[in-house]
């Protein structure tokens, strides 16, 4: 099998081949280029097209829709190859249809450039011819002419039959199992012909002892052959009498059917004739008919000329009229269309008023909310006064509270140092500073001077307190009142926003006072066209000059359809007009016409009485015949 040409649409990669692949100017080919590019699925292609087997589809076609192209509703490969110098074509398709897909197989011969179908009644059919054709299945193929991809050792694989199966296609061996068939099929033939033999001569052995009695069976048979050929003598000698008389038989016959043949289309021509002659003589009185009326038809038809002329320049007139009239509507759907317009302007010039006036007397309620919210933002701004003050307030009280901190911190210290200084006193006779030594009495007097100072410290200290949750009360007061006020003023934005948006609302105002002025100046401007006319002033002016076109023309649709009314009743009169004219040039004409047929009709006549006559002299000597 030799390729020759590869055609694909929607196969796997190959959605479509501008041109199919030819394979006829290339001896050896190898097929190269990056993985998934194409080269395996022409393969798949030959093999799907030969057998409906490819990569990833068995015997059964499972797999089959896996190869059309994606989304593609169906797919086709034809493929053209030549075997031992014969070409052949196989175009296989494949349609998605629901769940089951329909597939169709088609096996062609080409002779000479033309195709002859080898297609069987059913795919496995035609299958079974391609395989015949190829002598090989697709088995066979994958296994030999074409090893595929990481299946190289297939054939290894195969059992003993298997390979042998293989082998024996590829190498054409089944031909001689094919001559063994035959062999056998002829040794049985020439052995039954043998036994018919046998079974022949047996029989002519059996005959042969009958021959003595068949020998005088013969003589007698040839006895009565004598007799029955002088017998068959006789008839024929009568046979030839009897055929010379069916031969003049036969020809009276035949005069006689020549005769009748003649007389029925004699007759059927005098019937004509007879037809003719009364259709001339209904003519005639038709035409007699009409010249009595000849001065009636012509003054009908003189007035349907007449009135034919005046209608012919009433529709002229009615054209000029429509057209006229077209142009006028035309203008004043214009005309109407202007004034609509410039009435819907007007009525969108007051909606625009409308809710222009609605916005503008909105000023009042703007103007009082704006006052509103600048008290508001004054109250913000007093607030925030207040806050501040606080604040100054806070940072005093701080410093006061840290102060008096350090000043109790000290007065602690000096207690503390105090009591020390005391408490050694108490210990020692010698002054716990100047190491002096100290009578009793100086001890006494130090000791009390130590106990005032620590009594005067401590109550310093209690003030010190005192003061200080004071100022920490205060402190906490002024923190809540400042928290309460910075969450007021949060509040300022909002309303700073709001003035903003106000004063652009009042901008707004303005600028819609503006448009309102001018709208009323426009819808007064407007109204005045209106009231005027004036708008679409060329169309006005045109309505107005096909107007008097219009008057001028004086086109009347009730005079025309009365004229064309009375038309259809005088119409008839064309027609006979026709036939009086006709009648005045072919009366005399059809006069001799019937005295002509008539004559002829009498020959006809005397020709058919004639021929009866020479038939039943005919009919006379046919009967002698049959009686001698």
């Amino acid at each position: 099998m030799i390729p020759v040409e590869l055609k694909l649409t929607n196969f796997m990669s190959y959605k479509y081949m501008d041109e199919p692949l030819d394979f006829s100017s290339i001896h050896t080919a190898v097929l190269c280029g990056p993985n998934g590019h194409g080269k395996s699925t022409l393969l798949d292609a030959i093999t799907w097209a030969l057998w409906g087997q490819a990569r990833g589809v068995d015997k059964r076609g499972t797999g089959t829709d896996d190869l059309i192209h994606h989304k593609e509703p169906h797919m086709q490969a034809e493929f053209t190859f030549e075997l031992e110098g014969q070409l052949y074509r196989v175009i296989r398709s494949r349609q998605r249809k629901g769940k089951i897909g329909l597939t169709r197989l088609e096996f062609q011969i080409i002779d000479s450039g033309v195709p002859r179908s080898l297609t069987g009644e059913s795919i496995n059919a035609t299958q079974e011819v391609i395989n015949r054709t190829l002598r090989m299945d697709y088995e066979t193929f994958i296994n030999s002419a074409l090893i595929m991809q990481g299946h190289a050792d297939n054939f290894m694989k195969k059992t003993a039959n298997e390979r042998k199966e293989i082998l024996s296609q590829i190498l054409g061996l089944s031909i001689y199992d094919e001559l063994e068939e035959l062999a056998k099929e002829k040794r049985k033939e020439v052995n039954e012909h043998l036994r018919l033999i046998d079974d022949r001569l047996i029989h002519i052995d059996q005959e042969l002892e009958q021959l003595p009695i068949y020998e005088r069976e013969l003589e007698k048979a040839q006895e009565a052959l004598a007799k029955i050929q002088d017998e068959i003598k006789g008839a024929e000698e009568a046979l030839a009498n009897l055929r010379e008389k069916k031969a003049i038989f036969d020809v009276k016959a035949m005069q006689i059917t020549e005769l009748n043949a003649r007389c029925n289309q004699t007759k059927i021509e005098i019937e004509e004739m007879e037809v003719q002659l009364k259709r001339l003589k209904e003519n005639e009185v038709q035409a007699n008919k009409l010249l009595a009326e000849k001065e009636a038809i012509d003054l009908a038809y003189l007035e349907l000329s007449e009135l034919r002329k005046k209608e012919e320049q009433l529709s002229r007139d009615e054209q000029t009229f429509r057209m006229l009239e077209a142009k006028a509507n035309n203008l004043k759907h214009i005309i109407a269309q202007a004034k609509n317009n410039l009435e819907s302007g007007i009525n969108h010039l007051l909606q625009r008023k409308t809710e222009l006036e609605k916005e503008i007397n909105q000023r009042s309620a703007i103007e009082l909310a704006l006052n509103q919210n600048k008290a508001k933002l004054i109250e913000f701004e007093q607030a925030e006064q207040e806050l501040n003050e606080m604040r100054e307030r806070y940072s005093e009280l701080q410093k006061k509270i840290a102060e008096l901190d350090v000043s109790k911190k000290a007065l602690e210290e000096k207690v503390f140092d105090l009591e020390r200084r005391r408490s050694l006193l108490s210990d020692d006779d010698t002054c716990p500073l100047c190491k002096k030594p100290l009578a009793d009495h100086e001890k006494t007097k130090i000791s009390e001077e130590f106990s005032n100072e620590i009594s005067l410290a401590k109550r310093q200290i209690g003030s010190c307190k005192t003061e200080l949750a004071n100022l920490a009360r205060e402190l906490d007061k002024l923190r809540a009142s400042g928290k309460e006020l910075s969450e007021k003023i949060k509040e300022k934005s909002v309303f700073q926003a709001k003035e903003g948006s106000l004063i652009e609302k009042l901008r707004a105002i303005d600028k819609m006072s503006e448009e309102l002025a001018m709208i009323n100046r426009q819808v007064n401007e407007l109204n005045l066209k209106l009231a005027q006319d004036a708008f679409a002033v060329d169309e006005h002016f045109e309505l107005e000059r096909l107007s008097s076109k219009l008057r001028d023309l004086n086109y009347q649709a009730d005079e025309h359809q009365k004229i064309r009314e009375k038309l259809k009743k005088l119409l008839k009169y064309e027609q006979l007009k026709a036939n009086l004219d006709n009648a005045e040039t072919n009366i005399e004409m059809i006069k001799s016409t019937s005295e002509a047929l008539f004559n002829q009709k009498e020959a006809k006549l005397k020709l058919l009485d004639e021929d009866k006559k020479k038939i039943e002299a005919l009919t006379k000597e046919i009967k002698a015949l049959k009686s001698a």
